[in-house]
């Protein structure tokens, strides 16, 4: 419920603004005038426009609705998971943001790849077998080992499902493109950690296991 309230609460209460001017009009006009009409779209524009990626006008105008909103709640549970680190600067750069100019398709292609390769060396490292399984599998036995939370599944199952909408769009906005596609260099990076973690600790754990005991 928080969650829906902090996405559409302003969109609710523009809403329940207009509906209120069309209750009030109609009770005291008893007709359909201009502000009628004005405060229908009032109650309905918001709505509209959530659903609605381009809008093409008159004379070759036209507006994009982007996703920006999705990614910046994406971007703070990330954090909010350990996931990315806040004000994260990602140092490496990574083939797919070499074509994110010309082809968003095939940047945020490479961006899902990447992502998909680093889960399954994290599940190489506890030793599940990977071969012929989808992301989700891997997610869902990556869960079972305990290697990643809930709530960083939840991230990189949303960023997923976003990139692959995107991948399959008619019209991928170029801002929100660069946006995914910075999103997920931090999330490779925090893979990365993951992945480091689960190494350094396999190598205590051998270190602890061929240490030699002391004679009583």
């Amino acid at each position: 419920m928080k969650k829906w309230l902090k996405r559409y609460g302003i969109l609710f209460f523009i809403s329940l603004h207009g509906y209120f001017l069309i209750i009030m009009h109609y009770f005291f006009q008893k007709d359909v005038s201009y502000a009628a009409v004005i405060a229908i779209a009032i109650a309905v524009a918001p709505w509209i426009l959530t659903i609605i990626r381009r809008l093409e006008l008159p004379q070759g105008w036209a507006v994009e609705f982007r996703v920006e909103e999705e990614l910046r709640e994406i971007q703070e549970r990330a954090i909010k998971s350990g996931l990315v680190k806040e004000n994260q600067k990602t140092g490496a750069s990574y083939s797919f943001q070499t074509v994110l100019d010309t082809d968003h398709r095939l940047a945020l292609a490479g961006l899902r790849i990447e992502i998909e390769s680093r889960l399954r060396k994290i599940a190489d490292s506890y030793g599940i077998n990977t071969n012929h399984k989808g992301v989700g599998h891997l997610i869902r036995d990556l869960s079972g080992k305990g290697s990643i939370t809930e709530e960083q599944i939840a991230v990189i199952r949303d960023l997923l499902g976003l990139l692959n909408r995107a991948i399959h769009a008619d019209d991928i906005d170029l801002t929100s493109a660069q946006w995914a596609a910075n999103e997920g260099a931090a999330l490779l990076n925090g893979l990365d950690r993951l992945s480091a973690s689960r190494a350094e600790r396999r190598v205590e754990t051998k270190k602890t296991v061929r240490r030699p005991t002391r004679p009583g």
